[in-house]
């Protein structure tokens, strides 16, 4: 929400707009005197003695009101929710104004000046009343009055406009930061399950020194995971040995029928990725792609920059699947969770590549734009 001080102009920006009121009446009392010139018989030009009488009564004082139709601008801006307590705001101060702008000028004019003969009697109320009706004082202020209100309004529109925009910006952010956020729960308790699940498995087998070391490794996984979980950014490195960690807990069930075989690009190790997008993948890799099968295991897993692109690719020679073409097809949490996060962080400057063949295999591609380190600084 703006401030009323924040809205408050510069007295730059008055002593502008108090300047565009000088120019411009100077100009039309200096095109009434030519225009006299013009059109009139025996007519005198007098240049100086009218812009002195523009600028030291009608003018100078409202370097002393300016402020206030300022501050009433800020405190009580025009809006189509208050409109007619706004303008009946400005209207009571325009009439306090030109009261005591008549007035102050009255007086003035009373005592420092020399009123004609046929003004020599006046009292300075008196003389108020003829230059704010007589002298069209009253219609000056009028219009210096709406000049003001409405170069400050609009600047007031302007803000409240700008700062709407801004607070929005930051829901939006604050939106997507908890979107992030809700995704990033619902890997945990997921995997959680399937570990937790091989762990009864070994200790039904009688097991218990491989279930006791899968629960050793599923404690380090999980320290390592709650240490980041306010991290939406993790380095390639960091999420690599989180990899890492997962396939030593699946290889205590697998044994040695599972190979995994890691080539990263020692230059692309330091990038910004988003937290927990490997491992996502790989689980699905290995519960989806070896979980039915028998034999040797293989999963490949390639990390290379590409231009101005990291390219990451998981291999794996599983059980595969036509799992697009198939109308019963429905993706799992990892995939759906990955796919939707880089949807909220990249938009249209990812790519995610799915093929797989029946028996052969699955691929997975994931094409995502090369940032800075700086990204860890917006964390």
């Amino acid at each position: 929400m703006i401030e009323a001080a924040e809205r408050k102009p510069s007295y730059r920006s008055l002593a502008a707009a108090l300047a565009l009121v000088w120019v411009g009446f100077a100009v039309y009392t200096v095109l009434q005197q030519v225009s006299g010139i013009l059109t009139l018989r025996n007519f005198t030009a007098a240049f100086v003695a009218p812009l002195r009488v523009l600028t030291l009564y009608y003018w100078l004082p409202w370097v002393l009101f300016a402020p206030l139709v300022a501050a009433a601008s800020a405190r009580i801006p025009i809006r189509p929710d208050n409109w007619p307590k706004a303008l009946l705001v400005h209207a009571l101060l325009l009439l306090g104004i030109a009261l005591v702008h008549g007035l102050g000028i009255g007086i003035l004019y009373h005592y420092f000046e020399a009123p004609g003969t046929d003004m020599a009697t006046y009292q300075p109320w008196q003389h108020a009343g003829h230059f704010l009706f007589g002298d069209d004082m009253l219609l000056f202020d009028m219009v210096v009055y709406a000049w003001l209100a409405a170069t400050l309004n609009i600047r007031n529109f302007h803000q409240i406009v700008r700062q709407q925009e801004l607070d929005a910006s930051k829901l939006n952010q604050r939106l997507a930061e908890l979107r992030l956020q809700t995704l990033r729960m619902q890997i945990d308790p997921h995997f959680l399950f399937n570990a937790m699940n091989a762990v009864a498995v070994l200790i039904k087998k009688g097991e218990n020194e491989r279930a006791e070391q899968t629960l050793g490794r599923l404690s380090s996984f999980f320290r390592h995971t709650l240490e980041s979980s306010d991290r939406h950014w993790v380095t390639l490195e960091e999420e690599l040995e989180l990899v890492r960690q997962y396939i030593g807990i699946v290889q205590v069930r697998f044994g040695d029928r599972l190979t995994v075989t890691e080539h990263c690009d020692a230059n692309v190790k330091a990038t910004p990725v988003p937290a927990m997008l490997l491992q996502p993948l790989i689980e699905n890799a290995v519960t989806h792609g070896f979980g039915d099968k028998i034999g040797p295991c293989t999963l490949k897993l390639a990390c290379r920059a590409d231009g101005d692109s990291l390219a990451i690719a998981i291999e794996d020679d599983g059980i595969g699947g036509r799992f697009y073409s198939d109308p019963k097809f429905e993706e799992g949490i990892g995939l759906t969770n990955v796919r939707g996060r880089l949807e909220q962080l990249y938009g249209r400057e990812h790519r995610f590549a799915l093929a797989s063949t029946p028996g052969a295999g699955t691929r997975i591609e994931v094409r995502v734009p090369l940032l800075p380190k700086a990204v860890f600084a917006a964390q």
